[in-house]
């Protein structure tokens, strides 16, 4: 298990719970929550659901938490949500989250910022023949996105108190998506985000759900 928190030697106020997706939103989170500790647990390549073993000592230490109000999950696209419906993992997420919620804890999931076609140096520099290249259609990321988002939207409608976190909007308008914005590029590689892009995406979160602070 990866682990990180944002405070030294006090409780827990904030985790991010997921892989590599959910990794990569803890600087934002950290330095838009400064009077929280925010504190990651990440695996990479899994679903983070409680019947998980990876994840099964993660659930049982936040369940038993009485610090830790707030879980926000994140995961790849590509994950097990990422190709086609799939019920039986739905009906564990939907689990998962309702046992969090029925502890008392706040639970949030976040969708997944764009997956682009192309690596970072594309949008870096160039080389002949190669053009500098650094947006993609919305048509195609919605495209990628699709089966996931409808999955969330069908876990959300099963617990109303699960809050959505969409990341998307943040890095495209209605025709394209960008790996910069105002000028700073926002990725490390084709799908995770930079210390630049981490910390905008995580000041647009608490910006849209500002009782995170409270």
């Amino acid at each position: 298990v990866r682990c990180n928190q944002s405070k030294k030697d006090t409780t827990i106020d904030i985790a991010l719970v997921g892989d590599s997706h959910a990794e990569h939103l803890f600087l934002g989170l950290a330095e838009a929550l400064t009077d929280k500790n925010v504190v990651y647990y990440s695996q990479g390549g899994t679903t983070p659901t409680f019947d998980n073993p990876k994840y099964k000592k993660i659930f049982k230490h936040l369940l038993a938490s009485d610090t830790i109000g707030t879980v926000i999950f994140g995961m790849v696209i590509q994950g097990s949500l990422g190709s086609s419906r799939d019920k039986n993992i739905e009906n564990k997420i939907l689990n998962t989250v309702n046992m969090l919620i029925a502890s008392g804890k706040d639970v949030y999931f976040a969708d997944d910022v764009p997956v682009f076609p192309f690596g970072v140096e594309r949008c870096q520099w160039t080389r002949w023949p190669f053009i500098k290249k650094c947006d993609t259609d919305k048509e195609f990321i919605d495209s990628t996105q699709d089966f996931y988002l409808r999955s969330l939207e069908h876990v959300k409608q099963s617990a109303p108190r699960l809050r959505l976190i969409h990341l998307k909007e943040h890095l495209c308008d209605e025709q394209t998506c960008s790996m910069v914005h105002n000028g700073l590029l926002m990725y490390r590689d084709n799908n995770h985000l930079s210390i630049y892009g981490s910390k905008y995406i995580g000041a647009q979160i608490v910006a849209e759900y500002p009782e995170l602070k409270n």
